[in-house]
């Protein structure tokens, strides 16, 4: 016989009682609430990071260097370049070619012809993007050891 009222679990058919508490019950939820604010407040200032890098690398590169905690993001263009490109190479090819005519005899606007051009893109602004972070990085490096 199982009594989940209050809480507690009250065990009868094994002879002994084993009340599990109230006290115990707030205390797994608070740690699963501490431990969701931290995914979350973590997962937002990544993010946050991740934006400050896209639209101002200068000033966002200028913070991470003097923190130095979130200077591993600096590496952000280059996971994007590698997610991409494995997104690309196993789901958008694919899909593209399954849907869209292949074939150079169809008049289609949107080709198999767009798909390097775009990868292209792709991988030039990834690349472009992560040799500015670098650059920042090095410079950023050298100013505030210099001003030790």
């Amino acid at each position: 016989m199982a009594n989940i009222a209050g809480f507690g679990i009250n065990h009868s058919n094994t002879g002994g009682d084993f009340l599990v508490g109230e006290a115990w019950l707030a205390t797994k939820q608070g740690s699963y609430m501490k431990k969701r604010k931290v995914v979350l407040s973590a997962t937002y200032s990544l993010g946050q990071i991740s934006v400050g890098l896209i639209l101002h690398p200068y000033q966002t590169m200028q913070a991470l260097v003097r923190e130095k905690v979130f200077i591993w993001m600096s590496l952000l263009p280059s996971l994007v370049l590698m997610s991409t490109t494995l997104l690309w190479k196993i789901a958008v090819v694919p899909l593209v070619r399954f849907v869209f005519s292949c074939s150079e005899l169809s008049g289609m606007v949107f080709s198999c012809d767009w798909l390097d051009f775009v990868s292209n893109a792709i991988a030039f602004y990834c690349i472009y993007w992560q040799l500015l972070l670098f650059y920042l990085l090095i410079r950023f490096n050298s100013a505030y050891r210099n001003k030790l």
